[in-house]
């Protein structure tokens, strides 16, 4: 019986190599940028800020965020992979859920009175965007730190366990050997 992947194998099976990103047509021109080793390594702590940036960079409502979200990972050294890849959590379907109670809190900070959020559209996002720039800048921020926890959590839990599952391997194996021996 196989053991399942550990965390780190999932994620380095799922993300993109450095060589695809540099053939690719349109990002191959940031070939030298995209060339650091630190911003490919699937590592608990470059796994965990690039949650932090791509959680981040999702709330915030701008136009490329991917953009946004690279430029972040690389300068922190995130796995860039996945800092882009988390972006996709904020799309037209998720835009109510993650500006609609930020929207609140920036209006409650600003001293404006909160308007109901109806269907997003261009000219309500123009006539409060202070308030939903600040209430997503705040509420991103602290959904990126709680990722980042959340990611070093559960990468030292997955950790533990296998060390766990390893030391009961080896006292299976010691004991399966003292009673062969012993025969």
């Amino acid at each position: 019986m196989s053991p399942e992947p550990s965390m780190r194998q999932s994620v380095k099976r799922q993300i993109l190599k450095s060589r695809k990103i540099k053939e690719h047509r349109v990002l191959g021109y940031f070939g030298e940028a995209f060339d650091r080793r630190c911003l490919w390594h699937v590592t608990r702590f470059s796994v965990a800020k690039a949650f932090a940036v791509g959680v981040f960079s999702a709330y915030l409502p701008v136009p490329f965020e991917m953009i946004i979200a690279a430029i972040l990972a690389y300068i922190v050294r995130a796995n860039l992979p996945i800092s882009v890849i988390l972006i996709w959590i904020s799309n037209p379907f998720t835009w109510a859920l993650l500006w609609g109670p930020p929207y609140l809190l920036g209006a409650l900070i600003l001293g404006e009175p909160g308007a109901p959020v109806p269907v997003l559209t261009r000219e309500w996002i123009q006539d409060h965007y202070s308030a939903l720039f600040l209430g997503c800048s705040l509420v991103g921020a602290a959904m990126g730190v709680a990722a980042y926890f959340t990611v070093l959590l559960l990468w030292r839990l997955d950790v533990v366990k296998r060390w766990e599952l390893r030391r009961d391997l080896r006292t299976k194996r010691e004991q399966e050997i003292k009673v062969g021996g012993s025969s």
